[in-house]
């Protein structure tokens, strides 16, 4: 997998978590009002369905990018092992 391929869905994959966790976290700045709002008053079951859907594509691009860093440091480590 190329890393500029899962760009876009990452990218709105992420943007929806950030949202989640500002609005969950400070309730008042999502509408500016000083009325408290839960999170389980604003968000449902399809949110949580699909907070789990982007945290899982956020993970797995993150692992395969851990993988090929792996891969990369050892390659250099045998380029650069003294012989």
């Amino acid at each position: 997998m190329k890393a500029a391929e899962p760009a876009p869905k990452l990218a709105e994959a992420q943007a929806r978590l950030n949202q989640y966790a500002e609005n969950t976290r400070y309730p008042h700045a999502k509408s500016g009002s000083e009325d408290f709002i839960s999170p389980s008053e604003d968000y449902g079951r399809n949110d949580s369905e699909q907070a789990i859907e982007d945290a899982r594509a956020v993970v797995e691009v993150c692992e395969k990018l851990a993988d090929e860093g792996q891969r990369f440091a050892s390659k250099l480590g045998e380029v650069l092992r003294p012989s």
